[in-house]
């Protein structure tokens, strides 16, 4: 499936028609209460400013986020907190330095050893902030902020979760690291089929046009895609 699903076809669902109705109804527009937005977050691993054709690099193509640059907002001067996944997702949830809330560098709970922060327990994430205003809260994709308790994405304020829990793939297709199964529908093990990209893009398609959210309630999604760091078993049709 393409990603073009997510900005075109999933977006388009979320639509705000009804504001023209307003004029017409017989309640006060003045007594209706106020529209909640839809939010959709994408995070992609790795990815510099130089990694999509939007900014001028000739031996990449990515249409869909071409897209995206050219109606949309697109800001000249803006970092991330980190150049790396565990620190970089700690701040986007945070709002704080990711030092400040227990992750300078990557978390790898499997290999303690090698692992640099542990997510303070204490602190509020993004999700739980909007779950108290009614929204309805998705992660789709990787989470490497903890591969267990009290760190696990439904019990930081996510409603559903779908997908890796931990770190890079050993492979895109076996979806395993050190040989562990960190695949996960909320808290169950799952074991799907096929490249990861497509699989968190089906489900991010899947969601954005027939989720599960309670009717009246926004959603807030943060559709994660992992880096593609070996070119050789690619998808039929990729490289064309």
């Amino acid at each position: 499936m393409s990603i073009n699903c997510v900005f075109s076809t999933g977006l388009r669902r979320l639509g705000i028609a009804t504001v023209w109705f307003a004029p017409f109804s017989t309640i006060s527009a003045a007594s209706l209460p106020p529209p909640t937005p839809n939010i959709v977050i994408i995070l992609t691993d790795d990815q510099g400013r130089g990694d999509y054709s939007a900014f001028g690099t000739q031996d990449i193509r990515t249409p869909n986020m071409d897209r995206l640059f050219h109606e949309g907002m697109t800001y000249q001067n803006f970092f991330a907190n980190s150049c790396v996944c565990s620190p970089s997702r700690a701040a986007l949830l945070t709002g704080f330095y990711p030092d400040r809330v227990g992750v300078p560098g990557v978390i790898r709970e499997e290999t303690p050893d090698d692992s640099w922060g542990y997510l303070l327990p204490s602190v509020k994430l993004l999700p739980g902030l909007l779950r108290e205003v009614g929204c309805h809260t998705a992660l789709i994709g990787k989470w490497h902020l903890g591969i267990g308790s009290p760190n696990t994405p439904t019990e930081r304020g996510f409603d559903l979760f779908e997908g890796f829990l931990g770190d890079m793939m050993d492979s895109y297709w076996t979806h395993r690291r050190h040989g562990l199964n960190f695949m996960r529908r909320n808290r169950e093990v799952i074991d799907p089929k096929g490249h990861a990209t497509d699989i968190f893009t089906g489900w991010a398609c899947e969601y954005l046009s027939n989720g599960p959210k309670p009717e009246g309630r926004s959603s807030f999604i943060w559709p994660t895609m992992l880096p593609m760091t070996r070119l050789n078993r690619l998808p039929s049709g990729w490289k064309e």
